[in-house]
Formats: C-alpha cells, structure tokens, sequence
C-alpha cells in the first residue's frame, strides 16, 4: 500500500513538473532527468544552453511556442512534431 502511495506521489510530481518545462523543439513534456543537462524524451534537445532561463521560464525568443505547448500539454494532447 505503502509503495503504491511513493510510486502515484512520483509519478503526479512527474507530470506537474514536465509541464511546467516542455522541450521548446517538439514540446515532449518528458525529459530524461531532472539535471539541467537532461535531454528530451522525444528529440534529444537539451534545454541548457538555450531555451530556459536561470528561473525555468522560457527566454522571451521562445515565449510563444512555450505558450502553445502548454496550451497542448494541458489539454492532455501531445504537440506534433517530426524530424
């Protein structure tokens, strides 16, 4: 019972932190790590040398696609995207 409790907590922490920092390539909500140096799930981006500032907010270049990202994340869709 106990493990399954862990196991939902990991996964909601997850989910809410994956939204608040989609990949500003192809807007994947997964990363695979929590470092600054992770890269996404979906294209392999990393968001360290360009994309979020000190403060996890997009720079303002990136501003509109993080929007629209959001807005797909949110409404439980994943954003297109394709080599």
């Amino acid at each position: 019972m106990m493990l399954t409790y862990f196991i939902l907590l990991f996964l909601t922490y997850s989910i809410l932190s994956s939204l608040q920092m989609p990949c500003l390539r192809c807007g994947c909500a997964w990363w695979l790590g929590e470092d600054w140096n992770a890269r996404c799930a979906r294209c392999g981006w990393d968001c360290e040398a360009d994309g979020y500032d000190d403060d996890c907010q997009p720079l303002p270049k990136f501003r509109a696609k993080y929007d629209a990202f959001c807005a797909h994340i949110k409404a439980g869709r994943a954003p297109r995207w394709s080599k």
